[in-house]
């Protein structure tokens, strides 16, 4: 999304993910055309994750790998917007203008990005798109993080578009795929077709809620689950 660089194309690729509670380190190497995972770890806040982390990256030889890197969901903002009516060179500059009062914070301050939403079936209504924003000085702590690390920025992605990228490498360009994504702290839907994005919903229900539930409370919990993949849907449909 916000970081790209064109490099000689390699066999390993590293994957950073930061989170709330923690750091997370993969590697991903392609061998004769099929992905082999060859490490996955995470490392909990508080324990010297980023110590950690270093070590790790150290002792596996992933030096000098092409890292994509993927934000936490808290630490940027994710807008649709009505896809102004100008030259596509100037759609940044006009998108900028527009999400500048929904910030609480400067808009020069920010870094954004943008992705286009499917045409509607519905004949009403205007064309869609997604904006991402983030704060730029927050931008530069992970790029210097992962820079101290020694890994070659390739990207530096968003958690929606990183489900996206697994669906796609594991479906095909024809038919839909749905997706339910439930971590510690929220729950995430998403549908697509091949690698474009159709439906992006966050919701209440988290993976921590079903683990603390038991009882009625948990197939209350299932119950308002199924509801809000029913409503997903309908919406798409």
């Amino acid at each position: 999304m916000f970081f790209t660089k064109k490099r000689a194309q390699a066999t390993l690729q590293v994957g950073v993910g930061f989170h709330s509670d923690g750091l997370s380190l993969v590697s991903v190497n392609q061998v004769a055309g099929q992905r082999r995972l060859e490490n996955c770890n995470f490392y909990t806040t508080g324990t010297n994750a980023e110590v950690e982390l270093s070590h790790a990256v150290k002792a596996q030889g992933l030096r000098g790998a092409p890292v994509v890197a993927v934000l936490p969901p808290n630490s940027y903002s994710l807008f649709q917007v009505e896809t102004p009516e100008v030259e596509h060179e100037e759609l940044k500059s006009a998108i900028r203008w527009r999400i500048k009062d929904l910030l609480d914070y400067h808009i020069d301050d920010a870094v954004l990005d943008i992705f286009d939403l499917p045409v509607s079936q519905r004949r009403s209504g205007p064309r869609m798109m997604y904006v991402v924003v983030v704060k730029r000085s927050l931008i530069q702590q992970y790029v210097d993080k992962l820079e101290s690390l020694g890994l070659e920025i390739v990207a530096i992605d968003i958690t929606e578009l990183a489900l996206r990228n697994v669906l796609a490498a594991t479906g095909g360009e024809e038919g839909f795929q749905a997706l339910l994504y439930l971590p510690p702290r929220y729950g995430l839907i998403e549908i697509v077709q091949g690698d474009t994005l159709y439906l992006n919903r966050r919701i209440e229900i988290s993976g921590s809620d079903l683990e603390e539930q038991g009882g009625f409370g948990l197939q209350e919990q299932l119950d308002s689950l199924v509801l809000e993949l029913q409503r997903s849907l309908d919406y798409h449909e």
